[in-house]
C-alpha cells in the first residue's frame, strides 16, 4: 500500500529527522524565517507589555485597597498570560539569533544546538510550509514509506 503525501507528512518523525530537515530549512530560508520571527516579536512584545503593565496596576491596587477573590483570580490569569507572552517572545528571540548567525555566515549545521533548543522549546512541529521539494526531500519521503 503506498502513502500519499499527505500521510508521509503526518507521520511521526523522530526529533533526529526533524532536527535535520530544519536545518535545511533555516540554511535555504533563513531571511523569510528572520522576517516572520521579527514580525511576531514585536506583536508578542507588545501583548507582553500591556499584560505586565495592567497587572502592575492591579497589583498597585491591592496595597491601596482590599483585595477581592474575583481580582485575585484575574491578577493570576493575567500574569499568566504575560508569562505566556514573554515565553513566545524568547522562543523567537532564539529564532532570530540563529538566523542572524546564519546571515553572518555561520551553517545551520554548526548552529545545531541553538536550532535543537529552538525547536524543543517553541514545540516546533515538521516544516511542511518551507519545504521544497528537493532531491534530498523526495528521498527522505521515499524512505519513510518504504519504512
Amino acid at each position: 500500500m503506498s502513502l500519499t503525501t499527505k500521510q508521509v507528512y503526518m507521520k511521526k518523525y523522530s526529533f533526529e529527522d526533524k532536527l535535520s530537515i530544519w536545518e535545511k530549512v533555516l540554511d535555504k530560508n533563513y531571511p523569510l524565517l528572520k522576517s516572520r520571527s521579527t514580525i511576531t516579536m514585536q506583536s508578542t512584545g507588545l501583548i507582553a507589555f500591556l499584560f505586565g503593565f495592567v497587572f502592575c496596576i492591579i497589583l498597585y491596587s491591592f496595597t491601596k485597597g482590599g483585595a477581592t477573590p474575583t481580582n485575585i483570580v484575574f491578577a493570576v490569569l493575567l500574569g499568566m498570560c504575560n508569562f505566556w507572552a514573554i515565553y513566545f517572545f524568547v522562543v523567537n528571540a532564539l529564532l532570530l539569533v540563529i538566523t542572524r548567525k546564519i546571515n553572518n555566515g555561520n551553517s545551520a549545521k554548526s548552529q545545531k544546538k541553538l536550532i535543537s533548543t529552538w525547536l524543543k522549546m517553541g514545540f516546533i512541529r515538521w516544516p511542511n510550509k518551507y519545504i521544497i521539494p528537493t532531491d534530498d526531500v523526495k528521498n527522505f519521503k521515499s524512505d519513510a514509506q518504504q519504512k
